[in-house]
């Protein structure tokens, strides 16, 4: 079988595609809403400042590491009971898994997506 560790709102997708899974408590929107407030088409080296400054202070807040906490819990708890043969993760998520992947000692794979944004 399959089972994932979904950040939503993309959790109803999954389902909806008939594949197991257990959601995040973070919802992606969230950081969305924060990013919101920079000019993501704004490339120049100030305003890439302003805009780790300001995914910062969204990874300060309370409800951020909350969410962080039960979500390390959740996942860690989801991959011993369903004991994968393999974990795929992505890139951004690095760490935390590896850390799984050696505890129970399965391989660990990584994938990336190139972000659709403008190059010109």
């Amino acid at each position: 079988g399959t089972t994932m560790f979904v950040t939503p709102p993309s959790d109803g997708m999954v389902r909806q595609a008939g594949i197991e899974c257990v959601a995040a408590s973070e919802d992606v929107s969230g950081m969305l809403e924060a990013l919101a407030t920079v000019d993501l088409s704004d490339l120049s080296f100030w305003n890439l400042i302003k805009t780790v400054k300001t995914f910062k202070a969204y990874q300060a807040t309370p409800e951020f590491k909350a969410a962080q906490a039960a979500d390390t819990k959740a996942g860690y708890e989801l991959a011993v009971s369903f004991k994968p043969d393999v974990i795929l993760h992505a890139g951004f998520e690095f760490a935390f898994w590896a850390s799984v992947g050696e505890a129970l000692g399965v391989p660990v794979l990584r994938y990336d997506l190139q972000p659709n944004h403008p190059t010109s």
